[in-house]
């Protein structure tokens, strides 16, 4: 009989956990550094000489691009 290709072997029987902990750590640093511009905004506003707004319009674009990316990706 042939093995199917669902069949969970040990080598590959944590795959779907692996997976999990991947998209986890993602989900973790984005949102750490979502988090993290409007604490540090007074910081890159001197840094890169950017006005309030400027500033204040960050993370919409770090939003826009995940949103940008999430398109091809389906989800």
């Amino acid at each position: 009989m042939e093995k199917s290709a669902s069949t969970l072997t040990p080598a590959n029987k944590f795959e779907p956990w692996r997976m999990l902990l991947w998209l986890l750590m993602a989900q973790i640093m984005v949102a750490f550094i979502g988090r993290s511009l409007g604490p540090l905004g007074v910081l890159i506003e001197e840094d890169l000489s950017l006005t309030k707004a400027q500033v204040g319009l960050l993370p919409s674009a770090l939003f826009l691009g995940q949103a940008v990316a999430s398109i091809p990706t389906g989800f």
